[in-house]
């Protein structure tokens, strides 16, 4: 993946480190994910849509847990404008061109806007699929179209903050880029992780004691509902100047390859840290874990690491030996510790997943982002996650066993930050066993 470090501005598959998933994955940023593992085959089955009042019962729900807390201060005692609805194009073999795929409330304080919520559209998603404090994405889409006459008036949502305005050619216009792209067929299968789960959700938010019995704390955003103690949060500050040296010297020192060691093998060294006791203050063996990650990784110069890659020099005897999976591979070969470690791949697992791993199995977990956006508690100005490699360690649920937020270490600092679940186009997972 190219570099990402900060400075820069859905269906359920688990594999293992010898999965097939793909010929060839793109590397980007931090991680790569094909087009295959990123949305699956589109499904001619419409899932049931949401209608307009229930998805309003979800966002009022996610309004009364974040306002008044941390960024979303200006969101305390606001209300729900009406919603926009938003669409996306049907299965090929759908007997519809468009399909409702989100309804976008803005947040209003005294009638002015004050950001907005985004909830799925069918029961295969999940309720609340983003949320912010920016301007929504009716105003920057109707800006568009006052600037363009060749807008079909369509509001077009496909997952994460991918959102845009029709035009009359079959292509859409990005708000914030002003770049156009071809709006190809899909399926809202493509924005669930699960979509029994996904159901399951939407059915509880039916009821009339949804969410009634959470109490929400005003206190810091970051408060979890459970995580992982003693998880390192910690970047890398070795080889300020990088890229100089002859021979890496692991630990501190100057490396082969540039300053930013990358956000995957970063990511990957809070757990190996986690599991031998290493504290952020033992920066020498920090940054040696960091090191011999990146190299066993085979993370680039620019510290990009790719998920998947063709191996064609072993013994093939099916499709899944064409396969290899650095990432994993990386971690079990770290063998410089008191620990043998087993990682395992898991490609767009759902929200469930994150339950078992923190709550159940109590134990961090790599996220590798495509298309990540921005952590709830950085400023507007910051820069997006786009393809990047965090460190899962909590979550926060909503008050109906959802794992609304996480809790992540970013590799970009030494802070703990809050990431929206689901505020990505597409993910993978690493779990680690010792």
């Amino acid at each position: 993946m190219t570099r990402n470090d900060g400075n820069e501005s859905r269906r359920s598959l688990t594999t293992n480190r010898r999965s097939f998933v793909a010929a060839a994955a793109s590397v980007v940023g931090g991680i790569g994910l094909t087009n295959s593992a990123i949305a699956g085959t589109p499904s001619s089955r419409v899932p049931e849509t949401v209608p307009p009042e229930l998805a309003r019962k979800a966002a009022a729900q996610k309004l009364k847990q974040v306002g008044g807390v941390g960024k979303f201060s200006a969101w305390s005692n606001s209300t729900l404008d009406s919603p926009t609805a938003f669409y996306m194009r049907a299965p090929e073999d759908s007997s519809e061109k468009y399909i409702r795929s989100a309804y976008v409330f803005p947040v209003l304080q005294n009638g002015s806007e004050v950001g907005y919520i985004t909830a799925g559209a069918h029961r295969s998603m999940e309720p609340i699929l983003e949320y912010s404090t920016e301007a929504s994405p009716i105003k920057k889409t109707s800006k568009v179209a006052q600037q363009t006459n060749s807008t079909t008036g369509r509001r077009i949502y496909e997952g994460g903050v991918s959102y845009g305005m029709e035009l009359t050619d079959n292509k859409v216009v990005e708000p914030h880029t002003a770049k156009t792209y071809h709006l190809g067929t899909g399926s809202p299968n493509e924005l669930a992780f699960s979509s029994v789960r996904s159901e399951e959700r939407w059915e509880a938010a039916r009821s009339e004691n949804y969410g009634a019995e959470k109490e929400y704390s005003t206190d810091d955003v970051s408060i979890m509902d459970d995580s992982v103690s003693d998880v390192p949060c910690w970047t890398t500050n070795d080889d300020l100047d990088g890229g100089d040296a002859d021979e890496t010297e692991i630990g501190y020192g100057d490396d082969e390859w540039d300053d930013w060691d990358g956000c995957t093998p970063i990511a990957a060294s809070m757990i190996i840290g986690y599991y031998e006791g290493v504290s952020e203050y033992e920066g020498d063996t920090r940054e040696a874990i960091i090191d011999r990650l990146h190299i066993k990784m085979e993370t680039n110069a620019s510290g990009g690491t790719a998920p998947f890659v063709l191996d064609l020099d072993g013994d093939v005897s099916s499709a899944s030996d064409l396969i290899r999976d650095p990432m994993s591979e990386g971690i079990e070969d770290y063998t410089e510790g008191s620990h043998t470690y087993d990682a395992f791949q898991h490609v767009n697992p759902g929200i469930e997943f994150v339950l078992e791993e923190i709550e159940n199995n109590d134990r961090p977990y790599m996220l590798n982002m495509s298309g990540g956006g921005r952590a709830n508690d950085y400023p507007s100005d910051k820069s997006e996650y786009g393809n990047h490699s965090v460190t899962v360690v909590g979550y926060q649920n909503d008050g109906t066993d959802i794992a609304s937020e996480l809790e992540i270490h970013d590799t970009w600092n030494s802070n703990s930050h809050v990431l929206s679940y689901a505020n990505w186009f597409a993910h993978s997972c690493i779990t680690v066993e010792t």
